[in-house]
């Protein structure tokens, strides 16, 4: 990338067979904005793959058969506002692994096999979160704590999952209504940890 790298903005390499990424893979982009690797089954990314990536904004790592996601790739990248990990065989995701996404606007989680959403995924600091996109997963709990901590978020799809079959739009005018009817989500997340402040 060293040829054309000080002025690419967009990457995409999805559907190219990607099988892995080298460490820092993507030094020599510093002004990149959008990278997408989608559709490379078993494609195996270090944790740093994008840790010199200041200026990223959108990362897709859709339907790469994944079961983990690294909580490192997004350790460095603070200016992510989209991310997508959609059809995924992702079960569980990792305690902070967008903690230090604090511009992070839209989260896509849909197809997967996750069965519960804790605030202490998002550790503290995610409450630009407008989209939380989890439909056809196997969500079963969901921690009350990111529904009255993330104050921005505005959709939750929930579609095709274990405790709602709806998607909530305009959620910040329907507060209420919307809690309510998370209500057995919610409960079935308990809470057993001690809030974090």
């Amino acid at each position: 990338f060293a040829a054309i790298g000080s002025t690419l903005e967009v990457l995409d390499l999805h559907v190219n067979r990607l099988t892995e990424l080298a460490s820092n893979s993507f030094t020599a982009l510093p002004i990149i904005k959008v990278i997408d690797l989608s559709r490379n089954p078993g494609v195996i990314i270090p944790s740093n793959a994008f840790d010199s990536q200041g200026e990223l904004h959108d990362i897709v790592l859709n339907d790469n058969g994944m079961r983990n996601v690294d909580a490192g790739w997004f350790r460095q990248t603070t200016n992510l506002t989209f991310v997508s990990l959609t059809g995924n065989n992702i079960r569980r995701l990792p305690d902070d692994v967008f903690a230090n996404l604090r511009s992070l606007r839209t989260l896509v989680l849909r197809r997967n096999n996750i069965e519960n959403l804790s605030v202490y995924h998002f550790g503290w600091n995610s409450r630009n979160l407008t989209d939380l996109i989890v439909d056809y997963n196997r969500v079963n709990a969901f921690d009350i704590r990111i529904f009255d901590e993330m104050q921005q978020l505005s959709n939750i799809y929930l579609r095709g999952n274990v405790c709602s079959n709806s998607n909530f739009v305009n959620v910040q005018n329907n507060r209420d209504s919307v809690r309510n009817s998370l209500m057995t989500c919610f409960e079935n997340y308990g809470i057993d940890e001690p809030d974090q402040a």
